[in-house]
């Protein structure tokens, strides 16, 4: 026959210790979410910002390069069909 209070030959008390010690060791700590970022001095944080900000600015210098080249040569061909000079006689041939 078990003794009273316990389960499987198991005391509860004995049980909720080994579920306390369970539950402790099984719990998350705190993690950085960026193993760099806890050890970066000023200048490599500079870095890592600048370039974060290049990157993300990029694309649309390059949509602008790529609108004001298309906008120039429309502006062109508009102004050479209104001045009546045909665009090939505007290329100098050599």
């Amino acid at each position: 026959m078990r003794p009273s209070g316990s389960v499987s030959g198991v005391t509860v008390r004995t049980g909720a210790r080994i579920l306390l010690a369970a539950g402790t060791a099984l719990v998350p700590r705190s993690a950085p979410a960026c193993s760099a970022c806890w050890s970066l001095d000023q200048g490599l944080n500079a870095g890592f910002y600048w370039s974060y900000l290049l990157l993300t600015l990029l694309p649309f210098a390059v949509a602008g390069v790529i609108g004001v080249w298309v906008a120039h040569t429309l502006w062109r061909e508009t102004r050479h069909q209104a001045s009546g000079i045909p665009e090939s006689s505007t290329i100098e041939k050599r």
